[in-house]
């Protein structure tokens, strides 16, 4: 029988979010492909290698210019800490970035499973109750350590994620928005290594059957929960460097009533709680509540109290952007102890609020833009 592998001891009791993977350039390997000096396994890959080839032999580029533009290309990886029930499933994230002029990354967190695998090389082949195995080079021999076998894994979702990444750029580069394309991977399976036999497979972490639709959706987003936190621990969830929309298959998101996006916010807001005491989030008040929250004994990431708290705050008062904030607590500061503010500080003050009606019209189109979001996170 094969054991899930279990590479850290299980947790004990409340943790600070896991210790991240890092970021790496890429070896060189997306370049690599563009040149030609490789031939990629994924379909997508090839398709758009081979279209900027094309393009730089139109517009004569030398070898020197496509590095110039494709050679600084990022690699993340890390796991996510295992799951409350199953010490020995962890998901495996693959992020890359293509780095374009300093431009926020943007594209999809995508979550996938086993089956998901199979046509993206010869290695993937389908196992009983919907398993993929991983094939050693030599079949006989069989893998001599999982690692290799999870390089294999590894590799493939870089291909993927290289090429999705390099796709979003194109297309953002054709219409002028001034983003980067970054796109990430989560594959959400248990690894497992037989070591009498030395295969090594991919087992479906979900049940599938109706009766077990309650604990498939906390699996699917407890790992998303968990993986925002590694993300954010490494600096790569931010406004200012990468944005990510995490989905998965339709069907799976309309039949489990999957809220991905809400825990991603979730896992984001806890840890920038828990890895920065003096963080401000949104406004002192907001912060208050929102550590009031993590600090309770019931609190359970999947609930997603904070995002659903913190969204509810913002619907009802109206909290300022950052600039009307600091000016009214620079405002307020001058007050004096005791006694009864000046008329010209008073009118200042009223002018924040009111006056010409500017500051009320930029907070409400603010508002009025962030609303649908806002609504969907607090009834989540």
């Amino acid at each position: 029988m094969a054991q899930s592998i279990d590479k850290r001891p299980p947790p004990t009791g409340p943790r600070r979010p896991p210790r991240p993977g890092q970021g790496r350039w890429d070896e060189g390997l997306a370049l690599a492909w563009i040149l030609g000096e490789r031939t990629p396994s994924d379909a997508l890959l090839a398709v758009i290698t081979e279209r900027i080839r094309a393009a730089a032999r139109h517009l004569r580029l030398s070898r020197a210019d496509l590095g110039r533009i494709f050679g600084r290309h990022e690699v993340f990886e890390a796991e996510t800490e295992p799951l409350p029930e199953e010490p020995g499933t962890r998901a495996l994230i693959v992020e890359t970035h293509h780095l374009i002029q300093g431009k926020v990354g943007k594209g999809a967190f995508k979550l996938v499973y086993p089956e998901d695998l199979l046509g993206k090389g010869a290695p993937f082949q389908p196992a009983p109750n919907g398993a993929v195995e991983i094939l050693a080079p030599d079949r006989a021999a069989g893998w001599a350590a999982a690692d290799q076998a999870e390089e294999i894994i590894r590799h493939a979702m870089r291909e993927l994620m290289i090429g999705e990444s390099l796709s979003m750029s194109l297309k953002c580069q054709a219409t002028g928005a001034p983003f980067a394309g970054s796109e990430g991977l989560l594959l959400c399976a248990k690894r497992t290594f037989d070591p009498v036999s030395r295969r090594f497979f991919i087992e479906p972490m979900l049940k599938g059957e109706s009766g077990d639709a309650a604990a498939d959706k906390e699996n699917i987003e407890w790992m998303t929960n968990a993986a925002a936190e590694v993300l954010t621990r490494a600096g790569r969830i931010a406004h200012d460097r990468i944005v990510h929309a995490a989905e998965t298959n339709s069907t799976l998101t309309a039949r489990l009533d999957l809220q991905l996006p809400t825990n991603v916010v979730e896992g984001h807001l806890r840890t920038l709680l828990l890895t920065d005491p003096d963080i401000v989030i949104g406004d002192d008040d907001m912060t208050a509540r929102l550590r009031e929250i993590l600090a309770r004994s019931d609190y359970r990431p999947t609930a997603c109290a904070l995002a659903t708290a913190a969204a509810r705050m913002q619907m009802e008062h109206s909290i300022l952007l950052p600039a009307s904030r600091e000016r009214l607590r620079a405002l307020l500061a001058a007050f004096p102890s005791r006694g009864m503010p000046t008329p010209v500080q008073y009118r200042e003050v009223m002018d924040l609020f009111f006056g010409s009606g500017k500051t009320q019209q930029t907070e409400e189109a603010l508002l009025h833009h962030r609303e649908p979001l806002l609504r969907a996170l607090s009834v989540a």
